[in-house]
């Protein structure tokens, strides 16, 4: 049975500049022959009274002004043949969205907002909003994507959500970017004070046996995917991971329990995909999972009794 084709859809913040939304979407959608949409949004300038001396109604101007745009937006996509571009009035956000709908798109692509400064305060409000509300994986592109991928970094909690997402995150990757040339799964454990009798080695290597097991029960790839544990606040021991490991790509879940549980953009979501040195795919688990979260104030206990029964401590 053949792959039913690809939808993606890409924001495009600035025609002006390399944009680096559009030229990730461009190079994915011709590596995994996907069927391309390109979005960009625009406000009608309030200047925009007159076209080549010719005195225009606001409905008139208005479709002067988006054929315009919509040029520029075929000649920055290079005339990539199947391309299709929308260029729409409204927020970018609310667009983006609209046309993945229209669409059925199965990835998003946006940009991170550009400048470290800014990056740290917030992580740009079009991706904010898409990566919220999107029921389909996103793509936030810090740096041009290349094929095939290097390394990719897989982040989780070891609960059947997280499970879910690295089942439909690896077989995305292999489709966008060819095989990894390595792939690695980080647990990181969120405690900088292990409470006496137990001790840190020891619950780390119980840490490690249980993603041993997490990793056992997903579906074999064809390459191997190392285990990494961290101990640490999570988002920070992801993005130094990502940096130390040189990571060209990193996976996080939208939903997921413990730190991740409820909101997409939770601190530990938001940190990562603000601060990671590289692309982040962001994805949300597979609708056929149903699993009653628990309440995240008692998640981090239960994993702490839990490795203290494995490292045999009473």
């Amino acid at each position: 049975m053949s792959e039913t084709k690809l939808v993606i859809v890409a924001g495009v913040g600035d025609l002006a500049e390399n944009d680096p939304a559009l030229r990730a979407a461009v190079e994915l959608g011709r590596g995994a022959g996907a069927e391309l949409h390109l979005v960009r949004a625009y406000d009608l300038p309030r200047s925009f009274t007159a076209i080549s001396g010719l005195d225009l109604g606001l409905s008139e101007r208005s479709d002067v002004y988006r054929e315009q745009v919509q040029a520029e937006l075929r000649t920055a996509a290079g005339g990539e043949a199947g391309t299709v571009c929308h260029v729409r009035p409204g927020s970018p956000g609310a667009c983006l969205l609209q046309v993945a709908k229209e669409v059925g798109a199965g990835l998003l692509v946006v940009g991170a907002a550009r400048g470290a400064r800014l990056r740290r305060m917030v992580l740009g409000t079009t991706a904010q909003r898409v990566l919220r509300e999107s029921p389909v994986p996103v793509l936030v592109v810090r740096r041009p994507v290349s094929r095939p991928l290097g390394r990719v970094l897989l982040t989780g909690d070891l609960s059947e959500l997280s499970g879910a997402v690295q089942d439909s995150a690896l077989p995305l990757v292999e489709r966008l970017f060819g095989t990894p040339r390595g792939a690695r799964s980080l647990y990181v454990m969120p405690w900088s004070v292990v409470p006496p009798p137990l001790e840190e080695s020891a619950l780390e290597d119980a840490a490690r046996d249980e993603l041993d097991e997490f990793l056992c029960a997903r579906t074999e790839r064809g390459y191997p995917v190392e285990a990494e544990v961290r101990v640490g606040e999570p988002a920070d021991e992801i993005v130094a991971e990502a940096r130390g490991w040189n990571a060209d790509l990193v996976v996080v879940g939208t939903h997921a329990r413990g730190w991740g549980a409820r909101l997409l953009l939770g601190s530990v979501a938001e940190a990562t995909l603000r601060d990671a040195p590289c692309n982040v795919l962001a994805v949300p688990p597979r609708r056929a999972v149903r699993v009653a979260e628990p309440d995240p104030t008692c998640v981090e206990s239960e994993d702490l009794a839990r490795w203290a029964e494995v490292a045999g401590v009473p």
